[in-house]
């Protein structure tokens, strides 16, 4: 039975129970929807229905799209319905997939890293967004490696929306507690090492604090995990032209093996994790002493451990052996090449501007990569913020594979099938190596 477009979006939206409209005033100054590019749109206005695709529309967020952006945005375009349509971060790419086969994708919709950038951009569904950025009085604002990943093939899919830098988290109570200076962290694998094995809490011979945290699941278990040691190491994911994979270089397999071995030779954490019942990282809720995280940690620790946050968490920059890295993800928003573009790049820019950024860090916690936001109050008056964010100079995001959703399960796979097993890890990153090779040379 054929449905109508708006129709589709609704009953996707309904199974997640996340779908939510805005009412909409007649029309009475010019609207965007003329077919005219430039912040606002000109022109007669016309009726336009807008839905946009997030995984952070959960309660928090919803509310403050429909109650207050939606709201702001309406009363200067009184023409344009907003609609929202909540999914997660496993389902967002089979339901864009579903939406776009049917003919009837999202207009907007937020999306995770560069590697998933790189995705979208190629499936054909996202607009270039060339003529609107070379007329945005705002491009200037945002961090130059934030942009770069927006490309491909010398084209702008996408708009950077989120940074989260990792950085090595550590509880400045245990470090005094094993005689440690708390102001010192590791410059080296080798201080890592060992202020880490000084650190771990040990009980009749089991682990009941970890001197660094080990995670080993899902994409949470790379990024925390083996994924900065590997880029330390001077390693990388893919090959600079992305037709294979890199990991599997001499200097991959040391470092993950050196990752591994924290916890299977010198048993810093235990497999999953110490069990306490409780939720949040491990440095928040006191079950390790080290471990990497990002803004959502340091937003979790002073929502949730505000004696915590307040007294004991620190920030170190990551060890170094040949290099100092961690993650840089980059979330970012695209634009459908099948909607009303005007309309879109106005609702985009319009979340865009400087105080809503501020308002959604302060909701939701999304710390965008503007130069405003670095310079802002918000950020002054944040001295654990301040220094996590020095490790957006030593960040590296994935690497922007146009194949990235055809292989991306490969990854956290290989990443549980090498931290479940006592080793060793070449024969499994080799393996693995070889399927996602057969993928990027297809």
């Amino acid at each position: 039975m054929q449905q109508s477009r708006r129709n589709f979006l609704k009953m996707t939206a309904m199974t997640t129970a996340a779908l939510m409209a805005a009412c909409v005033a007649p029309p009475t100054a010019p609207q965007p929807g003329t077919g005219t590019a430039g912040e606002g749109g000109t022109g007669a206005a016309q009726p336009v229905t807008l839905t946009m695709l997030s995984w952070h529309f959960n309660e928090e967020g919803l509310d403050l799209f429909e109650n207050q952006f939606a709201t702001a945005f309406q009363e200067l375009h009184p023409n344009v319905t907003l609609e929202f349509i909540a999914t997660d971060s496993n389902r967002i790419n089979d339901q864009l997939l579903t939406s776009f086969a049917a003919g009837q994708g999202p207009d907007l919709w937020e999306h995770g890293s560069s590697a998933s950038g790189a995705g979208w951009a190629a499936s054909g569904q996202a607009l270039a967004l060339d003529d609107y950025w070379a007329t945005y009085e705002r491009a200037d604002d945002y961090l130059e490696n934030a942009v770069a990943t927006a490309y491909l093939n010398g084209k702008l899919y996408s708009i950077p929306r989120l940074m989260n830098p990792d950085s090595l988290l550590y509880r400045k109570d245990f470090f005094a507690e094993a005689g440690l200076d708390p102001e010192v962290g590791p410059e080296s694998w080798e201080e890592h090492l060992e202020m880490a094995q000084a650190l771990t809490v040990r009980e009749n011979g089991t682990v009941v604090r970890a001197g660094h945290a080990v995670p080993t699941q899902g994409f949470g278990g790379i990024q925390q995990g083996w994924w900065p040691f590997l880029h330390q190491n001077g390693a990388l994911i893919l090959n600079e032209e992305m037709t294979g994979v890199a990991f599997d270089s001499p200097e991959g397999i040391e470092a993950i093996q050196w990752y591994h071995d924290l916890m299977w030779q010198h048993e810093l954490d235990v497999l999953g994790g110490i069990a306490t019942g409780l939720t949040g990282h491990p440095v928040n809720i006191g079950t390790a002493a080290m471990g990497y995280g990002g803004t959502s940690t340091l937003i979790e620790s002073e929502r949730n451990f505000p004696e915590i946050y307040e007294n004991h968490l620190g920030v170190f920059l990551s060890p170094s052996r040949v290099r100092r890295a961690a993650l840089l993800a980059i979330d970012r928003i695209f634009v459908s090449k099948d909607g009303d573009n005007d309309a879109s790049w106005a609702w985009l820019t319009f979340l865009h501007q400087p105080d809503n950024l501020l308002t959604r860090f302060q909701v939701q916690g999304h710390m965008p990569p503007t130069r405003s936001f670095i310079a802002s109050d918000a950020v002054a008056e944040k001295p654990l913020l301040q220094q996590l964010l020095q490790a957006a100079e030593v960040g590296v995001q994935w690497p922007p594979s146009p194949k990235w959703n055809e292989f991306r399960s490969f990854v956290p796979s290989m990443s549980e099938a090498l931290m479940t097993d006592a080793g060793p890890v070449e024969p499994v990153i080799r393996q693995f190596a070889s399927e996602i090779n057969a993928i990027l040379r297809s």
